[in-house]
């Protein structure tokens, strides 16, 4: 299979005009297109890998439910998302366990559509006065014990952890989660010397930056500036709702792209038109595209990863960094790097058609079209 003469996002974050073949679901070779080609009329990026999305087109991964994942899954390729991570959320442990079996077995074989790499488990250890839209009444301290429960009924599947690092037992958490998957500091009141602390025992990560977290103020840097001085990776939501427009671009401007996850953060209501859902439970009423709580929280988004990364071409956000954020930094933050999130030999042939502005026109999923 031959993409030819398409400007091509390369892994040294520059367009340039390429003929991608494909064999066997791998890139197989980048090679100069000839001199008689003309100019491209398309792009090619790397298929966008959400690492944080509870769920899309009437459907929750917490429900744990086959035919609701093959839905999530089926929505997303559509949508430019080819890899992504069914993510959580605070519910009790022994649900929790029947939740995380489910996703491990879903993770473990191939999917219809976008494929499922993993879990991100977020919840339920994390702080009461950030539960934002995680269940209250399900929340639960740092447990190891607990942690090793989900771990194995998931099948080891578990790829990010998130959780609060002031409450009691997220030391002893940390540096026994640390050396199997990414531990992200959420849901949080930590100040900025408990989050160094818990990034000096092995976190490396922080989930929905600006969000269920103190804000950045100038004396006091809380986890934003220890995640500035130590994060590996970050996420933002790029929705245009979670964080305004003028902070994401003061976010790529302090963390540069090969920092910032790009997530939807989205639930069952994406893809779906206004009216009344559920998020683990709760009651969640969506107006206008924004998903809210009865309290007026905000509960998750509506907007796919797709349309969030258009998002951030309309504000300012140069292509070639929103598009890094989508795809390679991801892929890295959960230790696939050299499978998905570039193109290039090797690599599998999960590859985006665009217009030269963008417009999504074919998804290739493992070298076959899905659009």
């Amino acid at each position: 299979m031959l993409l030819e003469n398409v400007l091509t996002f390369l892994p040294s974050g520059r367009f340039e005009r390429r003929t991608i073949q494909m064999d066997n679901g791998r890139i197989t070779a980048l090679t100069l297109p000839g001199p008689d080609a003309g100019g491209p009329v398309r792009r090619a990026l790397p298929g966008f890998v959400d690492v944080h999305i509870h769920g899309a087109a009437g459907a929750d991964c917490s429900d744990g439910k086959e035919e609701g994942l093959d839905a999530i899954s089926r929505f997303l390729v559509r949508r430019g998302v080819t890899s992504f991570l069914a993510t959580t959320l605070t519910l009790p442990a022994e649900q929790l366990e029947e939740v995380c079996a489910a996703l491990g077995r879903y993770a473990a074989r191939p999917n219809p559509g976008a494929q499922c790499r993993g879990i991100h488990l977020e919840g339920p250890f994390f702080h009461p006065e950030m539960c934002g839209a995680q269940r209250p009444d399900a929340l639960a301290l740092p447990d190891t014990g607990l942690f090793e429960r989900l771990w194995a009924r998931a099948g080891e599947a578990i790829r990010i952890l998130s959780l609060a690092p002031e409450l009691p037992g997220a030391d002893e958490l940390i540096e026994r989660a640390a050396p199997r998957t990414t531990v992200s500091l959420a849901h949080t009141t930590a100040g900025y010397e408990c989050a160094c602390r818990a990034y000096r025992q092995g976190a490396s990560h922080a989930t929905h930056l600006f969000n269920a977290m103190p804000p950045l103020h100038h004396r006091k840097p809380g986890v934003i500036g220890a995640a500035f001085d130590h994060a590996r990776q970050v996420e933002l939501i790029c929705d245009g709702q979670h964080v305004s427009p003028p902070v994401l671009r003061m976010a790529f401007a302090l963390f540069g792209a090969r920092r910032i996850c790009c997530i939807s953060d989205a639930m069952r209501a994406c893809g779906l038109a206004d009216g009344h859902y559920t998020l683990g439970g709760l009651p969640v009423t969506v107006r206008e595209g924004q998903a809210r709580l009865a309290n007026g929280a905000l509960a998750g988004s509506t907007t796919d990863l797709y349309t969030g990364f258009r998002q951030l071409l309309d504000c300012g956000i140069p292509p070639e960094q929103a598009i890094a954020s989508c795809s390679a930094t991801p892929a890295r933050a959960i230790g696939l790097a050299g499978e998905i999130g570039a193109l290039a030999p090797g690599m599998q042939a999960d590859v985006l058609l665009t217009d030269l502005d963008f417009g999504l026109e074919q998804v290739f999923l493992g070298g076959a079209a899905q659009l």
